[in-house]
């Protein structure tokens, strides 16, 4: 785990390497890792694949597998890696799907609010990860220079924005110029109102004491014979406007997934069915592809280490390209 720090592998590849280390190792269970062969990875992979695991998951497995026996032979502890003696058949890459550039102008016409608006502008707009535009900064970000400094895949690059996506960034930060981009809106809280015995008893998460946690409270709000659940409810709502009931403003951005989940709700005002961060990521290269930009620019733009990684955009141009002359040309069909 160490050696991948230092290798600047990326925080989930440390996780996912890490979790197939183990299962491996379990998968042994009194052999030694010095002890093991090329059969046993292979039987390895065999009961993976037993379990359901795809052909992609189990090249996955394979590919770590290899490097962890590639970092023993380094430290002295292998003289040979038997995870590079075995091979699999090849996973076919599927062209990833992308949205035309009339979709992606209904899809940010659709945004409800400036922060979906900023989302869809970034991704769509820059290429980023979600990973990495969850993390951006107000300080790493250069409006002069319409640049933002991003971090993601343990390495860090410049993206470039548009005047429009500057305009939505200036009106959703407002004032500010520090802190996350994006900041964790938490709704205010509600409590909770339980019946116990014959009375209404209400629950919250106390926040009065300075830098400590949280501490859970509760009240009498009244008799069941007496008062109705909404009276209860109105009681404590009253109630929590005089107690320490407000989340306290932490400097943290949102999980992922949040955003995730309102570009989803975004595409589907926009009728455009199952939009994913991913998927605009693929549009940004695609359309820069069309419009002529250099493979090796949008390789660098994108953050891919392997020019491999970037050429699976052409055979979607190639695609749309046989798709037109098909559509277009008398002698097409």
């Amino acid at each position: 785990m160490r050696w991948m720090v230092v290798q600047h592998y990326a925080i989930g590849t440390q996780t996912f390497y890490l979790q197939i280390l183990q299962a491996y190792c379990a998968f042994l269970q009194r052999k030694t890792i010095p002890d093991a062969t090329h059969n046993d990875v292979l039987e390895f992979l065999a009961s993976e694949a037993s379990r359901g695991q795809s052909l992609q998951s189990l090249h996955h497995k394979l590919d770590s597998l290899r490097v962890f026996y590639d970092f023993l032979k380094i430290g002295g502890m292998q003289t040979h890696a038997p995870a590079r003696l075995i091979r699999l058949r090849p996973v076919r890459r599927q062209i990833p799907r992308v949205l035309s550039e009339e979709q992606a102008q209904k899809l940010i016409a659709h945004c409800r609010n400036r922060r979906d608006r900023v989302l869809i502008e970034l991704l769509y707009g820059t290429g980023c990860r979600i990973s990495e535009v969850t993390e951006i900064r107000l300080e790493n970000i250069d409006f002069k220079a319409r640049t933002i400094r991003v971090f993601g895949k343990g390495r860090t690059r410049i993206v470039l924005f548009g005047k429009k996506a500057e305009r939505a960034i200036l009106a959703y930060v407002g004032d500010r110029r520090q802190g996350y981009l994006f900041t964790s809106d938490l709704p205010p809280q509600w409590g909770t109102v339980l019946r116990r015995d014959k009375s209404w008893i209400g629950k919250w998460m106390d926040y009065g004491e300075e830098g400590g946690k949280p501490r859970v409270k509760q009240r009498c709000l009244g008799r069941i014979a007496t008062m109705s659940f909404w009276e209860a409810r109105g009681r404590l709502s009253s109630l929590l406007r005089h107690e320490h009931a407000r989340r306290p403003d932490r400097e943290r951005p949102p999980r992922p997934v949040t955003l995730q989940t309102a570009v989803a709700k975004v595409a589907l005002l926009a009728g455009l069915g199952n939009v994913t961060p991913r998927m605009l990521r693929h549009t940004f290269a695609t359309h820069l592809l069309d419009g002529g930009a250099d493979i090796r620019v949008i390789q660098e733009l994108m953050g891919h280490a392997w020019i491999q990684t970037t050429q699976v955009y052409t055979q979607v141009s190639r695609e749309r390209l046989a798709a037109t002359f098909r559509s277009c040309h008398p002698r097409g069909a």
